[in-house]
């Protein structure tokens, strides 16, 4: 069994998306650094502030506007990998900066124990990074040591009456 991090931008606004913390996502480019994702992996999700301004072209060729809602800046809850997607759904976001991404969705989980948040501060401090670092640079999706997810898992209980 392999424990990740992924990182998902808040929800957005139109109810179609609200179930977008079930999937596991990476970025196209880097979507095959990840193929030893398998069921029964583990997923700390961690949800950011805010989203990118952007225009999705949907896998059913449909094309939307992204708005979200404010996110909560951390680790908002742990998941089981339930089923890989074979083939992978791809969406491709075109920015308002004129930049277009892939995003791949790998596998579908479901969320596992209490929701809670575990804030940025103290996910760094989990996964041994600087203070102040933010949350880019892995394609969305990176893998975590057994105990850097225990560390997670166990802040994250602390955190779910408090809320």
């Amino acid at each position: 069994m392999t424990h990740w991090l992924t990182v998902h931008y808040p929800p957005e606004t139109e109810a179609l998306v609200q179930e977008e913390i079930k999937g596991i996502w990476s970025l196209e480019a880097n979507a095959d650094r990840f193929s030893d994702l398998a069921e029964g992996d583990l997923v700390a999700i961690y949800e950011t502030r805010s989203g990118p301004a952007r225009w999705l072209d949907l896998p059913d060729g449909t094309r939307r506007r992204s708005r979200y809602l404010p996110g909560r800046g951390g680790v908002i809850a742990l998941a089981r990998v339930t089923d890989l997607c074979d083939p992978p759904q791809v969406v491709r976001a075109k920015h308002d900066d004129g930049t277009e991404i892939g995003w791949v969705r790998l596998a579908d989980a479901e969320v596992i124990g209490e929701e809670g948040l575990v804030p940025l501060a103290q996910v760094n401090s989990a996964l041994g990074r600087a203070p102040g670092a933010v949350m880019r640079g892995f394609g969305g999706l990176k893998r975590i040591t057994p105990g850097e997810y225990q560390q997670l898992a166990v802040l994250l209980g602390s955190s779910s009456g408090s809320e």
